[in-house]
This record gives C-alpha cells, structure tokens and sequence, in this order.
C-alpha cells in the first residue's frame, strides 16, 4: 500500500495493492485494466490497513461466548486500528440522561443527520437546533462528524417545497437548482469544513422517482456532488444506498456501482459509498457474508471506500431464536470482521445507541419487541455489543496499527 499526501489539496491518495501469495503486489485495476485509486481525505483519517493483502480471509469465525478484554471500549478497540465505529445522534435519546455516559466513551464518530425538513422548515427559514447538539458533542469528546443527507426523498423535503403534489410545486428548473445549491452551500458552511464527510444523496435507487430528478433531470445527482466539494474541497463525499433486510441484493449492487461508475465518469467527486445494513435475523440469507464481500469487491473495482452508514439486527420475533440475542450477536460479528478484512471498509455506523430508541418500534409495528441495537433498554452493552469489541481486538491482534 502507499500513501499520496498533497499538501496544496490537504488530500490523500491511497494506491491499494493487491498482495499474491508470493508477496509481490501490483496495482488493482478495474473492469478496463485502468489503475484505481481509493480517496481518503485527512480529516476522516488516515486509516491503516489491517491486513497487508487486500484478499480478505475465506471466513470471519465469530465466538459469540468468548470474553474481549475487561474494561475496554469499542472506541479504544476502533482507535487502535485507525476505524470508525460510531451511532446516529436522535433526538429523543440524545435527552436520555443515560445517554451522555455511553455514547463518547463507546463511539469516536457521530452520525449527524442534516435533512432538510428538519433544517429549513420554511423557505429560508433555518433551524440548526438538532444538528448543532450533535456538533457541540462531536466538537467537545473529540469525535469524527458524518453529516447528511444533504439531498434525499420527497418526504424528507420540507412541506413548502410542495412535493407532494403532483406537479411538484411548479417549481421551474432554475429555481430548483438554486434551491439545491443554495441548502447544499448553507448547510456546509454553517458546520465550517469540520465534518469529515458528507452523505450528499441518500437512496438513489429505493427513491429514484423523486421531484429533484422529475425537476432537474438525471444529472442532479452529479451536480450536487460537485456544489458539495465546492463547498467543502477536503471532506469525504459518498452515495448512500439502502438494501434489503434480507441482505444485500447482488442485482441491486451491480445496479448501485453501475450508477457510481456513471457519475465518477461524469467527473462528480464521488469518494465513497455508504451502505445500510437494516437487516432482520428471522429472514436473513445465510449467504450475508459472501453478498457483502461482492459489495465490497465492486467498491474495490470502482476505486472507492465504503462506510456501513445505518447498522441494526432486528433479532426476530419472540419464539423464533432459541437464543435471539446470540445469533444478533454472530451477525454483527461477522459484518465487522468482513468489513474490517477490507482496508477501504473505514466504518461502522449503527442505527442509535439502545434499543429504548429505535425507529423500528414506530416505523414497523409488524416487528414485535424489536431490540436491534448494541445498548438495551437501560444502555447496558448487549451480546451483539461484544461481537462488534471482539471483532476489533481480533483486528488489532492481526496487525492493525
């Protein structure tokens, strides 16, 4: 592996190489033989690689009754490897006196979530109250900021933007992108190029239909990446995409890397991908590992990094399991380990901190007693809790900085 550090730019490069087994290494290509390069800007890291091939192992091995090592953190564990494990900041539990006790001893990274709804309830009017409470603890515990999405769905804009009609709002075309530009420059500057990356699209694909492209045509996608790295020259900028609660759909990730080849070749910035990995126990393929490891591998051929954005394991419904909470524990194991055989797979996102919490008990009531986080409901760390700690240390054991 080597290390490219612009100082002008403030960027760094880094040229993956793929080890064979006589220990020469040459650099990986994509599908037209050309060298590919994986965008690690110095404010997200840099971070070490935890193996020196890039071919990962043929299979994680959790222990789900081994005990880590007493009286570490999975941000210590995360530290040590140069790896980003972090958890959305909500409202509700960010209130919970519980919560300020956990989240800065356990996470080095905060998810910040920047939709417009909430920012700009009215045409401009702003209210940076929720995400402002993220940045100040991001800001006093030392921790690393994503922030986003700044474009996503027509329920997530704002009412006066009139996207529930038909028609759109009426908005013309000049008038939308300036809309666009302008959120996109806002948001930016009021958090002052101290986010280390920007989600600028989430669901590309679940949502494709939105009034956004109905308004601005296909290339609004690649045009707010470009707004976004105008506005901030250093961060990280990925695509995020949602996948199916039985894993992750092969069709659909040949379908999500052909559209980040399409924009990367349109010349929109795009550094990374960000998957959501919402999965259910009850109905998740056994094949999870192997359709993650593709995913990882078109990321690879792409030249791009890859962020685990939104991690939760519904456990099942009561009955299911004989022991729900080992087998949660088995499957955050496993998407760790995976993710951390990849040196371009730089974190890890969970969707809240306790299960007190989740946006499953009000988004899905067809899921019953849904506990799918690390934290119970009185944020003690769980078995799956473990898992994820145990993947780390084992990280570390083999090599990580």
């Amino acid at each position: 592996m080597r290390f490219f550090l612009f100082p002008a730019s403030g960027l760094l490069l880094v040229l993956l190489g793929s080890c064979a087994r006589d220990g020469s290494s040459s650099p990986p290509t994509n599908a037209s033989g050309l060298s590919v390069e994986v965008r690690i800007p110095p404010s997200l890291s840099p971070f070490q690689p935890l193996n020196p091939s890039l071919t990962p192992s043929p299979e994680p091995s959790p222990s789900p009754t081994s005990t880590p090592t007493p009286g570490n953190t999975l941000r210590a564990a995360a530290d040590r490897i140069g790896f980003g494990i972090g958890a959305a900041y909500q409202d509700d539990e960010s209130r919970d006196p519980l919560f300020s006790s956990v989240f800065p001893s356990e996470f080095n990274t905060v998810m910040m979530k920047t939709f417009m709804k909430r920012i700009e309830p009215g045409s401009g009017v702003w209210d940076w109250s929720f995400p402002d409470r993220a940045f100040a603890l991001a800001s006093a515990d030392g921790l690393k900021i994503i922030g986003g999405p700044l474009v996503y769905n027509d329920p997530n804009s704002p009412a006066w933007l009139m996207f529930d009609h038909p028609d759109c709002g009426a908005w013309n075309a000049a008038e939308l992108e300036g809309m666009l530009q302008d959120y996109i420059d806002r948001v930016i500057a009021h958090f002052q190029q101290r986010v280390s990356a920007w989600e600028v699209m989430n669901e590309p694909l679940t949502s494709p239909d939105n009034c956004w492209r109905k308004v601005l045509g296909d290339g609004y996608i690649a045009r707010a990446f470009r707004y976004a790295r105008a506005a901030d020259p250093h961060a990280l900028l990925f695509l995020n995409e949602g996948f199916e609660w039985e894993g992750v759909d092969r069709s659909m990730t040949d379908q999500f890397f052909s559209l980040v080849k399409q924009l990367r070749g349109s010349g929109a910035p795009v550094d990374a991908v960000g998957i959501q990995m919402h999965l259910n126990a009850e109905i998740l393929r056994p094949t999870y590992p192997d359709e993650f490891r593709y995913f990882l591998d078109q990321a690879r051929e792409t030249g791009v990094q890859v962020l685990i954005t939104e991690m939760d394991v519904y456990q099942g419904s009561p009955g299911h399991f004989p022991d729900p909470l080992d087998v949660q524990q088995q499957i955050y194991q496993t998407i760790t380990q995976v993710c951390l055989d990849y040196p371009y797979c730089t974190s890890l996102i969970v969707w809240g901190v306790s299960d007190r919490y989740t946006w499953l008990k009000h988004m899905y009531k067809n899921l019953l007693d849904p506990q799918p986080l690390l934290f119970d409901l009185q944020f003690v760390e769980k078995p799956a809790f473990f898992g994820v700690l145990e993947a780390l240390q084992a990280a570390r054991g083999a090599g990580g900085v």
